[in-house]
């Protein structure tokens, strides 16, 4: 006899899954997942490890049981289930149930009862019982062919009789006298008041058992221990009842029904498929685990393409995806799809030009614009609209990475076991069965506006922007570059000098020697890999060293240097002489625009070093400036637009000087009176408020205690009421839907609003305040974007819009066309959108992106 029996506490392993992921793992509609996600690794690993061949999964069934019966008390201290965790208990025993497990579970017993009459009827029948829980409760039962299996440790703890008496002082027949007397503050079980784990021991050594020590209560030496005994006999024995495990559970004890099956992965891939677990269906597909399904599409070659344009004419759609590109070799090879039924691969410019000349078309692509520049390189440019899967799948989930085709087709197509051969030189399949799928489902939440009037005409607005590019300076950035050289070596110097010796300024470890051991520097915070040396820490330690703040400094300059001023010169195109950057529509959850090579979001603008890198940008060839327009305060004035709070509304619309009117409020001076200190501590309060900042984090940015800092936040909240009403009503909107939206329907989930974790909650408040007007804003200038280029485009302009950052658009312009080129830039930003306070717009122009001067309003 070689079998095994495993017998697995369901409702001890969901809840340590539950709590064993700190990280709120949902599904793009909010559905929290954590919970079934580390149940079903943990079922993994008991498969694997303990290898069984009869399971059964035993679950408690409601609140009253025959313990709760006899002691009204009985774990009534304990929190109710938290809500995102009942959400998910029925996910989970959706997976047992599709992994054929035998569910046991008896009304008025708890799943240890039925664990324990499981494990004696069945006693003598297998070879070894393996029991996975958590609960000391359990290692009672263990014996020479019982062992207690806890996974969630390391590799996991087995218990036999010998490392129960290890760990728990006691062999396993002992451990209902052990609690009976120390009592369990887990459970509420009560014990002897004062006889703790090692007065209960002690007694266990001189005595059989917890009846015995009542019977013989003349024999205990210590008085005090004595009197306790003979004051708690009922409390010692009510307790043994409640601790000791219960053998008549009724429940079948049957082994053929407890035989461990193949799963239904048809049914593991439903439930996976629900709850975005893309790892597991992978883990599915990859090991056969579901049956495959033939992948019949076929894909021909060397049709003429006017066999194409008539089966496109009919529905005026078709997918296009790009196989292969060398313009040296002069090759390009795309594959075509207009149906589901038959892939068309096309290899000649001629009859691909053919395809893309078609103005009344849709094309599906993926990342359109990186499509669209790879057709340019070889003199093709596309006539019909285009549909982008990867916008759309962005609109939809911001939250997930849809960069790649492969995973939308997982994702949306829910294809289970597609080979890479099968997927490869077919992708324009898959792409125009998703044009389908996204935009049905783009319409059903209505956000279909938001990509064919917003997202779309952007990425035509981005691919010209991109084009483009922008001329810098290479001259100037090399010679900056030698000249931060040469400041990083003087501030080195002082660096050794104030250290006592040299060493690796860019090393932590040596850093930490000398701050902390050599110089003995006040301890800040400690890593896993020892002190910290990072930016907070340099930051307080300033305060009192000098040292420190040479190193924020030297670290301030390395990084300029490196990420700017000598990476820019390596991204200029050689055939155009021009940095061609590239802006990203999928990038962040909020909607705003990112870019890359180079990230232009990202140079600093607040320190003169930082801004000393935006004189390298330069307008090109055979235009005269460059055009910064810049929205002002356009996060404030919509949230102003959005509490509609009258006194934030009256002052933008008298054109106050919004940090003076608030210091006016909070320290109670007139406007005049207003302090530049004070203004500016009411600038860090008002956009403050509008990342959901709380008093700890405000009284970090503005080096005041945190009372000091809530009573600024109350202030305001007294001044501004309804701003106060708004961001509490949206995060209630979080809590009853899962997600926010923009001025113009664009939706944010944020489903860590229902984490235990107080600190991850109190983020996605912070989320839930922010993402509406930051996505607004977003909103806002892609709308001034797509204006100001369709205005520009149509009335003949040289003038060209270039760049775009934050809140920012840069344009290159001539000087005969200036004084227009200013005139719309202001009607495309103020007017484009109407709020109930007017958007200010500060324009400025110069023969730099720094040296500018201010353009009045003609």
């Amino acid at each position: 006899m070689t079998s095994k029996l495993c017998l697995i506490d369901g409702n001890s392993l969901f809840y340590r899954a539950f709590y064993a992921i700190k990280t709120q793992l949902s599904t793009s509609q909010g559905q929290p997942t954590n919970a079934v996600f580390g149940f079903v690794r943990m079922v993994k690993k008991i498969l694997e490890e303990v290898g069984p061949q009869y399971l059964a999964v035993c679950f408690d069934v409601g609140k009253v049981t025959h313990r709760t019966e006899k002691f009204s008390d009985y774990k009534r201290h304990r929190p109710p289930m938290p809500d995102s965790l009942v959400s998910q208990v029925p996910y989970i025993k959706d997976v047992v149930r599709a992994y054929r497990f035998t569910v046991c579970e008896a009304s008025g017993f708890e799943a240890d009862d039925v664990i324990a009459t499981l494990s004696r009827k069945l006693s003598g029948k297998v070879k070894k019982t393996v029991i996975v829980s958590s609960d000391k409760d359990i290692l009672q039962l263990v014996s020479a062919d019982v062992e207690v299996y806890n996974p969630y440790k390391d590799e996991g703890i087995i218990f036999t009789p010998k490392i129960v008496r290890e760990r728990m002082g006691v062999a396993p027949d002992r451990i209902a006298d052990l609690i009976a007397l120390m009592g369990d503050a887990s459970d509420n079980i009560p014990g002897a008041r004062g006889i703790g784990e090692k007065t209960a021991l002690e007694l266990l050594k001189t005595f059989k058992d917890a009846d015995d020590l009542i019977r013989h209560q003349e024999k205990i030496a210590r008085e005090a221990v004595r009197r306790i005994i003979v004051e708690h006999a009922e409390d010692i024995r009510l307790s043994k009842e409640l601790a000791s495990l219960r053998y008549d559970a009724p429940v079948e004890a049957d082994l053929k029904h407890l035989e461990v099956q193949e799963p239904d992965f048809d049914k593991l891939w439903e439930i996976y498929s629900k709850l975005e677990f893309r790892g597991m269906l992978k883990e599915l597909s990859a090991g056969r685990l579901s049956q495959p399904r033939q992948f019949s599409v076929p894909k021909k070659e060397g049709v003429d393409p006017d066999v194409i344009v008539r089966r496109i004419a009919k529905n005026h759609i078709f997918a296009l995806a790009v196989n292969e590109a060398d313009k040296e070799g002069g090759i390009l090879n795309v594959n075509v799809a207009c149906d589901e039924e038959v892939v068309y691969g096309v290899s000649t410019l001629r009859d691909i030009r053919a395809l893309l000349s078609l103005k009344e078309s849709t094309i599906v692509c993926h990342d359109t614009k990186a499509v669209r520049h790879l057709l340019r390189d070889f003199g093709l440019h596309p006539q019909g609209r285009f549909f982008d899967t990867m916008i759309a799948a962005h609109l939809l989930e911001s939250s997930r990475n849809v960069a790649e085709l492969e995973n939308l087709v997982w994702d949306h197509l829910q294809e289970k076991s597609l080979s890479r051969q099968d997927y490869l030189g077919k992708e324009a399949h898959f792409l125009f069965r998703l044009e389908h799928v996204l935009s049905g489902a783009l319409k059903e939440k209505g956000l279909d506006s938001l990509f064919y009037h917003v997202e779309m005409p952007l990425a035509d607005v981005l691919f010209d922007m991109e084009c483009t590019g922008v001329q810098v300076d290479k001259a100037f950035l090399d010679n900056l570059s030698s000249r931060m050289e040469e400041n990083l070596r003087r501030i080195a110097e002082r660096i050794f000098e104030l250290a006592g010796s040299s060493f690796n300024i860019n090393s932590p470890k040596q850093l930490s020697e000398v701050l902390f051991h050599k110089l003995k520097m006040p301890v800040v915070k400690k890593t896993k890999t020892g002190l910290s040396t990072d930016e907070e820490v340099l930051h307080k330690l300033s305060g009192g060293f000098e040292l420190p703040r040479i190193l924020l400094e030297y670290r301030q300059i390395a990084k300029l240097k490196t990420t700017y001023v000598d990476a820019l010169p390596g991204l200029i195109d050689g055939r155009t002489g021009r940095i061609h950057s590239t802006f990203n529509q999928t990038g962040t959850e909020t909607g705003r625009l990112s870019s890359s090579s180079p990230n232009l979001q990202n140079i600093p603008v607040k320190t003169e070093l930082g801004r000393e890198v935006r004189r390298a940008f330069l307008p090109s060839e055979g235009f005269d400036a460059l055009l910064s327009a810049d929205y002002s305060q356009v996060e404030l004035r919509i949230l102003a637009h959005l509490s509609e709070d009258p006194v934030l509304l009256e002052a933008f619309r008298k054109g106050r000087d919004i940090h003076r009117f608030t210091a006016s409020l909070i320290f109670g001076v007139k406007e005049e009176d207003v302090t530049p200190e004070m203004r500016e501590n009411a600038k860090r309060v008002n956009f403050g408020i509008v990342y959901g900042m709380s008093s700890y984090g405000l009284s970090k940015d503005l080096g005041i205690d945190a009372a000091t800092a809530q009573a600024f936040i109350s202030e305001y909240f007294l001044r501004y009421p309804r701003v106060k009403a708004y961001l509490d009503g949206q995060i209630d909107f979080v809590r009853k839907n899962g997600y926010v939206v923009t001025l113009l329907g664009r939706r944010r989930y944020i489903p860590e609003i229902h984490n235990p974790n107080a600190a991850l909650r109190q983020f996605a408040e912070r989320q839930a305040v922010n993402a509406p007007i930051q996505g607004s804003a977003a909103d806002l200038i892609k709308l001034a974007m797509i204006d100001l280029h369709k205005h520009l485009c149509e009335n003949g302009f040289q003038s060209r819009l270039i760049l775009q950052v934050h809140d920012e658009l840069v344009l290159e312009v001539t000087h005969k066309e200036q004084k227009d080129a200013v005139a719309q830039v202001r009607r495309s930003m103020e007017n484009i959108m109407e709020l109930k306070v007017p958007l200010d717009v500060s324009v400025k122009a110069g023969k730099n992106w720094l040296e500018m001067e201010d353009q009045m309003t003609a």
